[in-house]
């Protein structure tokens, strides 16, 4: 009857010591080790070894490979092994991320030919951008030459344009309004004036004693007396006057919103500063020339409605009041009203 019992005992604390091991390998949460276990020493390093293995694969299922495997036989070796192949295999991507796609894994079955696959495309798609970026930088470096060609294009037609509109507006020698220009802003006016009732002087400018200058000193110190004219009339007039070669050694000017009296003033003016300023010869001698200048005044209040009839009067009226100040023994500025007067 003690056997029996004795028997039953055993069988008792037998089936205890499985359901213990079985909890230790299913429960999410680690038992306690109980007595039994303690007084047994199989089962107490079967149930050391179950823990350390618990730790090891709950390590390595977060992604930590660092635990130091100290379990024994078959499954220690393959947890070991495992372990240094998932290092060796973070090694490579990290050598991967870093450019170098020679990298290969031979061990792991699938997940190796899925690795290399994975390497393999990923090599060739660096290589196709690095095909397509060497494209682009070509085609950006190739748009920008053109992009320059393009305004320096740009910039010599512009240059075409300013010099071929100064062809057909300037006179050539001496910078000034040709007569067509200047007979093209003149009307434009002299209708302004004519709108607004305003009030502006013209007058008509001639060197004295052109031919003279030029039988003396020859055309080429001519066409410098005719530069010397203009730079003195741009110096000394304002932006807003308009100045023009008229023909030969004849300039004329319109001075906007400027009456008969300050007109006379600016002329005189003029004329002073061209007499007080000797011509540089080509060979450095300096010569002095005078200008006679006749003035009249324009008011847009009692002006010729056809204004085009308006400026051929007016023009008229200060090459009168010049060929007076020619007789009266050039060098002087004389108004149309001197004219009338006489």
């Amino acid at each position: 009857m003690s056997d029996n019992n004795d028997k039953h005992i055993e069988s008792a604390s037998l089936d205890e010591a499985l359901e213990f091991i079985y909890k230790l390998i299913y429960s999410t949460s680690l038992p306690l080790k109980p007595d039994l276990l303690k007084e047994n020493d199989k089962l107490s390093r079967i149930y050391d070894y179950l823990v350390e293995l618990r730790g090891v694969v709950s390590a390595f299922s977060k992604g930590d490979f660092s635990p130091d495997i100290k379990i024994k036989g078959f499954l220690g070796g393959s947890l070991k092994n495992l372990q240094a192949n998932l290092c060796h295999l973070i090694w490579q991507v990290e050598m991967v991320a870093s450019g170098d796609f020679s990298q290969r894994v031979e061990f792991m079955g699938e997940f190796a030919t899925a690795f290399n696959s994975m390497v393999v495309r990923l090599h060739r798609s660096l290589e196709d951008l690095r095909q397509q970026e060497e494209l682009l930088t070509s085609f950006t470096e190739n748009l920008k030459q053109e992009i320059a060609v393009r305004i320096k294009a740009e910039e010599a037609l512009r240059l075409s344009e300013e010099r071929y509109k100064a062809l057909a507006t300037l006179d050539p020698l001496t910078g000034q309004y040709n007569r067509r220009q200047f007979f093209h802003l003149a009307i434009a006016e002299f209708a302004r004036i004519q709108r607004c009732k305003g009030i502006m002087s013209l007058c008509m400018l001639d060197v004295d004693m052109f031919k003279k200058f030029n039988d003396t000193y020859g055309h080429l110190n001519g066409d410098i007396c005719l530069r010397h004219i203009a730079e003195i009339s741009r110096a000394s007039l304002r932006k807003m006057d308009i100045q023009g070669r008229y023909g030969g050694e004849e300039f004329i000017f319109i001075f906007p919103e400027t009456d008969h009296d300050n007109g006379m003033l600016v002329a005189e003016r003029l004329r002073s500063t061209l007499a007080s300023t000797p011509v540089k010869l080509e060979d450095g001698k300096e010569v002095f020339v005078t200008a006679s200048i006749g003035l009249t005044e324009v008011r847009g209040d009692n002006m010729n409605p056809d204004v085009e009839q308006a400026l051929r009067d007016s023009i008229q009226a200060a090459d009168d009041a010049l060929y007076k100040a020619k007789a009266d023994g050039r060098n002087r500025v004389v108004s149309s009203r001197d004219v009338k007067a006489a």
